[in-house]
């Protein structure tokens, strides 16, 4: 009997199906499961669109202040918590 994935399990996924990572078996879930679920749909586009727009996107496209805050959160996302200056 086959399992319906549900809204979770495609936003887990959706990754790996917009790459074509994964096994056609899970492929045709997802498609399956776009076939009736509008939201999940409507997700993917706007997760296209998104990988889409960034593509284009150079360092000079982004202000020096936006650059600086994304670089500094960078930073300490990078930090290991157990490191000692």
């Amino acid at each position: 009997m086959l399992t319906r994935m549900n809204c979770k399990q495609f936003a887990e996924l959706i990754s790996e199906y917009i790459e074509m990572r994964m096994p056609k078996r899970q492929t045709r879930s997802c498609d399956r499961h776009l076939k009736v679920c509008i939201d999940c749909t409507n997700y993917l586009d706007q997760m296209r669109r998104t990988i889409e727009l960034t593509g284009r996107l150079s360092e000079h496209d982004i202000p020096a202040e936006a650059l600086d805050e994304l670089l500094a959160v960078f930073r300490v996302a990078l930090v290991p918590d157990d490191y000692e200056s």
